[in-house]
């Protein structure tokens, strides 16, 4: 929608419906969506890029899986920057608004609802290349990948966390080459980085 008068600009297609907006919570009829595809639809968020051209999404639109897709807000267009087996879950975009970096997750559905167990972080190209390999996730179910910060226009501070919020390790990533860094093993409650020097702060 542009604002202020709210009118729709583009609608983009997605296969996304009432189970997917409710994944994994019970309402009044007691259902809930066991579908991965759409629950990977549903836990994954909208991101603009920095430089406000993109918008990324999670779709599943060309076949079964729940892939990156990004729109493309100057031709219009849908990119489909991902295909796989797996889920994707987005995290982030670099800050040159090239790479889109993601976690690719298995859904499960249990007790206490769906859950999802990541397997690796990936960064999908916007300029038509390959998704480039990151690095294996050691989470277990319901543990997740985030970004802390970037220190440059490649590289980022990646944090594993555990359901309970608690961070089990901060490791430097480069988007480009995949090299993957430990800077600290360890729980962490805390964690900023300064984008001007690329200095890492953490409790």
């Amino acid at each position: 929608f542009r604002l202020p008068n709210t009118e729709p600009t583009f609608t983009i297609p997605m296969l996304f419906d009432a189970l997917a907006v409710r994944a994994g919570y019970p309402w009044e009829s007691g259902e809930r969506s066991t579908n991965p595809d759409l629950l990977a639809v549903a836990r994954s968020p909208l991101l603009w890029s920095p430089n406000g051209r993109y918008l990324a999404f999670i779709g599943a639109i060309d076949g079964p899986s729940a892939d990156v897709y990004a729109f493309d807000t100057v031709s219009k267009a849908v990119l489909r920057l991902t295909d796989g087996p797996n889920r994707a879950l987005l995290m982030g975009w670099s800050p040159d608004s090239r790479w889109v970096v993601h976690m690719e997750a298995e859904f499960v559905y249990g007790e206490r609802g769906s859950e999802y167990e990541p397997v690796a972080v990936w960064a999908a190209d916007v300029q038509g290349g390959p998704a480039s390999y990151l690095y294996a996730s050691r989470g277990g179910l319901g543990d997740s990948e985030e970004i802390v910060g970037w220190r440059s226009e490649s590289e980022f501070v990646a944090a594993e966390r555990d359901p309970l919020g608690r961070t089990g390790r901060l490791a430097l990533v480069n988007a480009q080459t995949g090299a993957f860094q430990v800077l600290y093993a360890g729980e962490v409650s805390s964690a900023a980085v300064d984008p001007a020097s690329g200095t890492v702060a953490f409790v």
